[in-house]
Protein backbone atom coordinates (compact mmCIF):
# COMPACT_ATOMS: atom_id res chain seq x y z
CA UNK A 1 0.00 0.00 0.00
CA UNK A 2 1.43 3.41 -0.99
CA UNK A 3 0.98 6.56 1.09
CA UNK A 4 -1.97 7.93 -0.91
CA UNK A 5 -3.83 4.62 -0.55
CA UNK A 6 -3.05 4.54 3.18
CA UNK A 7 -4.49 8.03 3.69
CA UNK A 8 -7.66 7.19 1.76
CA UNK A 9 -8.11 3.91 3.62
CA UNK A 10 -7.72 5.57 7.02
CA UNK A 11 -10.25 8.27 6.11
CA UNK A 12 -12.77 5.68 4.86
CA UNK A 13 -12.38 3.57 8.01
CA UNK A 14 -12.94 6.60 10.23
CA UNK A 15 -16.02 7.67 8.28
CA UNK A 16 -17.54 4.28 9.02
CA UNK A 17 -16.76 4.81 12.72
CA UNK A 18 -18.78 8.03 13.03
CA UNK A 19 -22.40 8.97 12.35
CA UNK A 20 -23.22 10.86 9.16
CA UNK A 21 -23.39 14.18 11.03
CA UNK A 22 -19.63 14.06 11.62
CA UNK A 23 -17.51 15.59 8.87
CA UNK A 24 -14.16 13.94 8.08
CA UNK A 25 -11.89 15.80 5.70
CA UNK A 26 -8.40 15.26 4.33
CA UNK A 27 -6.53 18.54 4.04
CA UNK A 28 -3.04 19.63 3.00
CA UNK A 29 -2.14 22.20 5.63
CA UNK A 30 0.81 24.57 5.22
CA UNK A 31 3.62 24.16 7.70
CA UNK A 32 6.58 26.34 8.49
CA UNK A 33 9.14 26.65 5.70
CA UNK A 34 6.78 25.70 2.90
CA UNK A 35 6.16 22.01 3.45
CA UNK A 36 2.42 21.18 3.46
CA UNK A 37 1.40 18.02 5.28
CA UNK A 38 -1.60 15.74 5.07
CA UNK A 39 -3.93 16.19 8.01
CA UNK A 40 -7.20 14.63 9.04
CA UNK A 41 -9.90 16.94 10.40
CA UNK A 42 -12.84 15.39 12.25
CA UNK A 43 -15.56 17.92 12.98
CA UNK A 44 -18.77 17.20 14.84
CA UNK A 45 -21.91 19.09 13.86
CA UNK A 46 -22.03 21.32 16.95
CA UNK A 47 -18.32 22.24 16.87
CA UNK A 48 -17.09 25.37 15.09
CA UNK A 49 -13.50 24.13 14.93
CA UNK A 50 -11.58 20.89 15.04
CA UNK A 51 -8.01 19.71 15.68
CA UNK A 52 -5.75 18.64 12.83
CA UNK A 53 -4.23 15.16 13.10
CA UNK A 54 -1.13 14.79 10.93
CA UNK A 55 -0.89 11.40 9.26
CA UNK A 56 2.80 11.07 8.43
CA UNK A 57 3.75 9.52 11.82
CA UNK A 58 0.99 6.92 11.43
CA UNK A 59 2.19 6.12 7.91
CA UNK A 60 5.69 5.52 9.26
CA UNK A 61 4.27 3.18 11.89
CA UNK A 62 2.34 1.31 9.19
CA UNK A 63 5.50 0.94 7.10
CA UNK A 64 7.19 -0.62 10.12
CA UNK A 65 4.50 -3.26 10.50
CA UNK A 66 1.86 -1.78 12.81
CA UNK A 67 -1.59 -3.08 11.68
CA UNK A 68 -3.88 -0.44 10.21
CA UNK A 69 -6.62 -1.42 12.69
CA UNK A 70 -4.39 -0.39 15.60
CA UNK A 71 -3.48 2.86 13.86
CA UNK A 72 -7.16 3.62 13.37
CA UNK A 73 -7.74 3.23 17.10
CA UNK A 74 -4.71 5.39 17.88
CA UNK A 75 -6.00 8.16 15.61
CA UNK A 76 -9.39 7.98 17.31
CA UNK A 77 -7.66 8.26 20.68
CA UNK A 78 -5.70 11.31 19.47
CA UNK A 79 -8.93 12.89 18.28
CA UNK A 80 -10.68 12.32 21.62
CA UNK A 81 -7.75 13.82 23.54
CA UNK A 82 -7.56 16.82 21.23
CA UNK A 83 -11.34 17.32 21.39
CA UNK A 84 -11.16 17.51 25.18
CA UNK A 85 -8.46 20.17 24.82
CA UNK A 86 -10.64 22.20 22.44
CA UNK A 87 -13.64 21.88 24.75
CA UNK A 88 -11.59 23.00 27.73
CA UNK A 89 -10.27 25.94 25.78
CA UNK A 90 -13.62 27.50 24.88
CA UNK A 91 -12.16 30.70 23.37
CA UNK A 92 -14.72 32.50 21.16
CA UNK A 93 -12.48 33.15 18.16
CA UNK A 94 -14.89 35.71 16.74
CA UNK A 95 -14.13 38.19 19.55
CA UNK A 96 -10.81 40.03 19.68
CA UNK A 97 -11.32 40.92 23.32
CA UNK A 98 -11.34 37.25 24.28
CA UNK A 99 -8.51 36.32 21.90
CA UNK A 100 -6.18 39.14 23.04
CA UNK A 101 -4.78 37.34 26.15
CA UNK A 102 -3.76 34.38 23.98
CA UNK A 103 -1.85 36.28 21.27
CA UNK A 104 1.74 35.39 20.48
CA UNK A 105 4.42 36.22 17.91
CA UNK A 106 6.68 34.00 15.84
CA UNK A 107 9.72 34.66 13.64
CA UNK A 108 9.97 32.66 10.41
CA UNK A 109 12.15 32.68 7.32
CA UNK A 110 10.58 34.95 4.71
CA UNK A 111 11.89 33.34 1.51
CA UNK A 112 10.83 29.83 2.50
CA UNK A 113 7.31 30.96 3.47
CA UNK A 114 6.32 33.33 0.66
CA UNK A 115 3.16 31.39 -0.25
CA UNK A 116 2.03 31.21 3.39
CA UNK A 117 2.76 34.89 4.02
CA UNK A 118 0.33 35.90 1.28
CA UNK A 119 -2.47 34.92 3.67
CA UNK A 120 -1.03 36.24 6.94
CA UNK A 121 -0.62 39.71 8.43
CA UNK A 122 3.12 40.03 8.99
CA UNK A 123 6.11 42.35 9.29
CA UNK A 124 9.24 41.79 7.20
CA UNK A 125 12.50 42.17 9.13
CA UNK A 126 15.70 41.68 7.12
CA UNK A 127 15.40 38.12 5.74
CA UNK A 128 12.75 37.17 8.34
CA UNK A 129 9.05 37.79 8.88
CA UNK A 130 7.15 38.21 12.13
CA UNK A 131 3.76 36.48 12.16
CA UNK A 132 1.06 36.22 14.82
CA UNK A 133 -0.75 33.29 16.38
CA UNK A 134 -3.28 32.31 19.02
CA UNK A 135 -1.75 30.16 21.76
CA UNK A 136 -4.51 27.60 22.32
CA UNK A 137 -2.91 25.43 24.99
CA UNK A 138 0.51 26.66 26.19
CA UNK A 139 1.28 23.42 28.02
CA UNK A 140 0.91 21.45 24.77
CA UNK A 141 3.92 23.06 23.08
CA UNK A 142 4.34 24.49 19.55
CA UNK A 143 1.63 22.31 18.01
CA UNK A 144 -1.23 23.82 20.03
CA UNK A 145 -1.54 27.15 18.27
CA UNK A 146 -3.37 28.72 15.33
CA UNK A 147 -1.83 31.22 12.93
CA UNK A 148 -3.75 34.46 12.49
CA UNK A 149 -4.89 35.06 8.88
CA UNK A 150 -5.90 38.28 7.17
CA UNK A 151 -9.55 37.21 7.43
CA UNK A 152 -9.30 37.36 11.22
CA UNK A 153 -8.54 41.08 11.09
CA UNK A 154 -11.76 41.65 9.17
CA UNK A 155 -13.75 39.57 11.64
CA UNK A 156 -12.23 41.42 14.59
CA UNK A 157 -12.37 44.80 12.85
CA UNK A 158 -8.78 45.71 13.75
CA UNK A 159 -5.77 46.95 11.78
CA UNK A 160 -2.44 45.13 11.35
CA UNK A 161 -0.87 47.79 13.57
CA UNK A 162 -3.33 47.05 16.38
CA UNK A 163 -2.66 43.33 16.08
CA UNK A 164 1.10 43.89 16.21
CA UNK A 165 0.89 46.16 19.24
CA UNK A 166 -1.36 43.82 21.24
CA UNK A 167 0.50 40.65 20.26
CA UNK A 168 3.91 42.08 21.15
CA UNK A 169 2.61 43.42 24.45
CA UNK A 170 1.02 40.09 25.39
CA UNK A 171 4.04 38.05 24.30
CA UNK A 172 6.46 40.18 26.29
CA UNK A 173 4.26 39.85 29.41
CA UNK A 174 3.32 36.17 29.13
CA UNK A 175 6.53 34.85 27.51
CA UNK A 176 9.33 37.23 28.55
CA UNK A 177 12.81 36.96 27.10
CA UNK A 178 15.31 34.96 29.14
CA UNK A 179 19.02 35.23 28.27
CA UNK A 180 21.31 32.67 29.90
CA UNK A 181 24.80 31.33 29.39
CA UNK A 182 24.68 28.42 26.98
CA UNK A 183 26.25 25.98 29.46
CA UNK A 184 23.59 26.74 32.09
CA UNK A 185 20.85 26.53 29.48
CA UNK A 186 21.89 23.08 28.29
CA UNK A 187 22.46 21.76 31.81
CA UNK A 188 18.99 22.91 32.78
CA UNK A 189 16.91 21.42 30.03
CA UNK A 190 18.71 18.52 28.43
CA UNK A 191 21.36 16.62 30.29
CA UNK A 192 21.96 14.78 33.51
CA UNK A 193 25.28 15.19 35.31
CA UNK A 194 26.35 11.74 34.16
CA UNK A 195 25.88 12.56 30.49
CA UNK A 196 27.49 15.98 30.82
CA UNK A 197 30.64 14.34 32.15
CA UNK A 198 31.00 12.42 28.87
CA UNK A 199 30.39 15.10 26.23
CA UNK A 200 31.44 18.76 25.82
CA UNK A 201 28.58 21.24 25.92
CA UNK A 202 29.39 22.43 22.41
CA UNK A 203 28.95 18.88 21.07
CA UNK A 204 25.50 18.66 22.61
CA UNK A 205 24.19 21.94 21.17
CA UNK A 206 25.80 21.62 17.76
CA UNK A 207 27.40 25.05 18.23
CA UNK A 208 31.15 24.86 18.83
CA UNK A 209 33.24 27.71 20.12
CA UNK A 210 34.90 29.54 17.23
CA UNK A 211 38.43 28.28 16.64
CA UNK A 212 39.85 31.80 16.98
CA UNK A 213 38.32 32.33 20.43
CA UNK A 214 37.73 29.09 22.29
CA UNK A 215 36.30 30.72 25.38
CA UNK A 216 34.13 33.39 23.78
CA UNK A 217 30.98 33.53 25.94
CA UNK A 218 27.80 32.31 24.26
CA UNK A 219 24.25 33.03 25.45
CA UNK A 220 20.83 31.63 24.60
CA UNK A 221 17.85 33.97 24.16
CA UNK A 222 14.42 32.36 24.35
CA UNK A 223 11.23 32.44 26.42
CA UNK A 224 10.45 30.32 29.50
CA UNK A 225 8.50 27.77 27.41
CA UNK A 226 11.22 27.59 24.77
CA UNK A 227 8.50 27.77 22.10
CA UNK A 228 8.92 30.26 19.22
CA UNK A 229 11.45 31.98 21.47
CA UNK A 230 13.55 33.47 18.64
CA UNK A 231 10.95 36.24 18.41
CA UNK A 232 11.79 37.52 21.89
CA UNK A 233 14.84 39.37 20.54
CA UNK A 234 12.30 41.79 19.04
CA UNK A 235 10.78 42.72 22.39
CA UNK A 236 11.34 46.46 22.96
CA UNK A 237 14.74 47.20 24.49
CA UNK A 238 15.89 43.57 24.75
CA UNK A 239 18.89 43.73 22.40
CA UNK A 240 20.03 47.16 23.55
CA UNK A 241 19.90 46.02 27.18
CA UNK A 242 22.07 43.01 26.35
CA UNK A 243 24.53 45.24 24.46
CA UNK A 244 24.87 47.37 27.59
CA UNK A 245 25.30 44.23 29.68
CA UNK A 246 28.20 42.91 27.60
CA UNK A 247 29.49 46.43 26.81
CA UNK A 248 29.93 45.78 23.11
CA UNK A 249 28.22 44.87 19.87
CA UNK A 250 27.24 41.22 19.46
CA UNK A 251 26.33 38.61 16.89
CA UNK A 252 22.89 36.96 16.83
CA UNK A 253 22.95 33.39 15.53
CA UNK A 254 19.55 31.99 14.46
CA UNK A 255 19.68 28.63 16.25
CA UNK A 256 16.03 27.85 15.35
CA UNK A 257 12.56 29.38 15.48
CA UNK A 258 12.67 28.61 19.21
CA UNK A 259 15.88 30.35 20.28
CA UNK A 260 18.87 32.44 19.18
CA UNK A 261 22.51 32.39 20.25
CA UNK A 262 24.15 35.69 21.27
CA UNK A 263 27.94 36.06 20.98
CA UNK A 264 29.83 39.26 21.90
CA UNK A 265 31.61 40.64 18.81
CA UNK A 266 35.20 40.38 19.96
CA UNK A 267 37.83 41.72 17.53
CA UNK A 268 39.15 38.27 16.67
CA UNK A 269 35.74 36.95 15.59
CA UNK A 270 34.73 37.07 11.94
CA UNK A 271 31.16 37.20 10.65
CA UNK A 272 32.10 34.73 7.90
CA UNK A 273 33.15 32.18 10.51
CA UNK A 274 29.92 32.69 12.44
CA UNK A 275 27.83 32.22 9.30
CA UNK A 276 29.68 29.04 8.32
CA UNK A 277 28.93 27.64 11.77
CA UNK A 278 25.21 28.49 11.49
CA UNK A 279 24.95 26.85 8.08
CA UNK A 280 26.75 23.72 9.28
CA UNK A 281 24.50 23.29 12.31
CA UNK A 282 21.34 23.92 10.28
CA UNK A 283 22.32 21.28 7.73
CA UNK A 284 23.43 18.69 10.25
CA UNK A 285 21.02 18.87 13.17
CA UNK A 286 18.00 21.11 12.60
CA UNK A 287 14.55 19.85 11.63
CA UNK A 288 13.24 21.58 8.50
CA UNK A 289 10.21 23.05 10.27
CA UNK A 290 12.42 24.64 12.94
CA UNK A 291 14.81 26.34 10.47
CA UNK A 292 15.01 30.12 10.83
CA UNK A 293 17.93 31.41 8.76
CA UNK A 294 21.42 30.65 7.47
CA UNK A 295 22.54 34.23 8.07
CA UNK A 296 24.27 35.84 11.01
CA UNK A 297 23.03 39.15 12.41
CA UNK A 298 25.00 41.89 14.11
CA UNK A 299 23.55 44.21 16.73
CA UNK A 300 25.41 47.52 17.04
CA UNK A 301 24.88 49.41 20.27
CA UNK A 302 22.61 52.39 19.81
CA UNK A 303 22.23 51.66 16.09
CA UNK A 304 20.31 48.46 15.40
CA UNK A 305 20.26 44.97 13.89
CA UNK A 306 21.71 44.18 10.46
CA UNK A 307 23.18 41.47 8.26
CA UNK A 308 26.91 42.20 8.43
CA UNK A 309 27.61 40.25 5.22
CA UNK A 310 24.79 41.89 3.23
CA UNK A 311 24.79 45.69 3.34
CA UNK A 312 21.90 45.83 0.86
CA UNK A 313 19.50 44.36 3.47
CA UNK A 314 19.51 47.57 5.51
CA UNK A 315 19.14 47.80 9.27
CA UNK A 316 16.38 47.55 11.84
CA UNK A 317 17.04 50.68 13.96
CA UNK A 318 17.48 50.30 17.69
CA UNK A 319 14.48 52.57 18.21
CA UNK A 320 12.28 49.94 16.53
CA UNK A 321 13.52 47.14 18.76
Amino acid sequence: MVYEEFVTEIADRLRRSFPDAVSIQLLRLPRNNGHPREALCIREADHSSSPAIYLEPFWESYRHGVPIELLQEEILSCYRDASRDFSALSIPLDSFDTVRPYLGVKLINRERNLALLEHLPHRDLLDLSLVYYICLRPEKGPGANALIHREHLQIWNITPEELHREAMKNAAEKMPCKIRGIDDFICDIMMSEALLSQFPISDLTGYKYPSTAQRTPMYVATNPRRVFGASCILYPGTLEAFARRCRRNFYVLPSSIHETILIPALPELRAEEMEDMVHEVNEATLAEEEFLSNHVYLYRRGQGLSLPLDDSAGMIPASAL
